[in-house]
């Protein structure tokens, strides 16, 4: 993360902490301008608070970049899955087939005799394994 794309912003502090918390710009607001994440810290000392304030954006950005970088490659291998997919199998010892497009499955006999076209299974005859 660049500390150049974060914005800090003091503000007054709140709650527990007496009059002088609640006069003085003690807290501080950092947000991480490329993807809009903000953290807001809330303590006496604004010094320690913009120090806090960085380490849980820091934290934030890097858990929202791995997370992206996760969706990415589950994209990618889904797209690989459906691309390189099985679309039938065969079970010839229990006499079955299964398209697994549709999760139907059928007997082999059926299909064969034609009592069943092979691009739609009826839901007759199936099975869960």
């Amino acid at each position: 993360m660049n500390i150049n794309d974060v914005t800090f912003t003091p503000f007054k502090g709140s709650g527990p902490g007496g009059q002088h918390k609640n006069k003085t710009m003690s807290g501080c607001q950092a947000t991480h301008e490329p993807t809009g994440i903000t953290v807001r810290i809330d303590g006496r000392k604004y010094h320690q608070n913009k120090k806090k304030a960085t380490k849980q954006l820091e934290r934030k950005v890097r858990d929202e970049h791995l997370k992206a970088q996760q969706e990415d490659r589950n994209q990618e291998r889904l797209k690989r899955l459906r691309d390189h997919r099985t679309v039938r199998t065969y079970n010839f010892v229990r006499q079955k087939a299964r398209d697994h497009r549709s999760g139907k499955t059928a007997r082999i006999e059926d299909m064969m005799d034609g009592l069943i076209p092979f691009h739609k299974f009826s839901t007759q005859g199936e099975y869960d394994d």
